[in-house]
């Protein structure tokens, strides 16, 4: 769900917090969900989450 609060949350830390996780381990998430989806940015990500209907 982290990579999911992107879209209107861009700022890790702020990620993090409502999460309860390290910056360090929201940005080990992001980083992973990248590379499944071969995007390199969270507008990328965004964008193919907003096609597959998520809002």
């Amino acid at each position: 769900m982290v990579w999911l609060t992107s879209a209107s949350c861009p700022v890790t830390a702020r990620i993090a917090r409502r999460f309860g996780l390290s910056e360090k381990t929201a940005r080990n998430q992001h980083s992973a969900v990248f590379a499944k989806l071969r995007v390199s940015d969270r507008v990328q990500a965004a964008l193919i989450a907003r096609d597959a209907g998520f809002r």
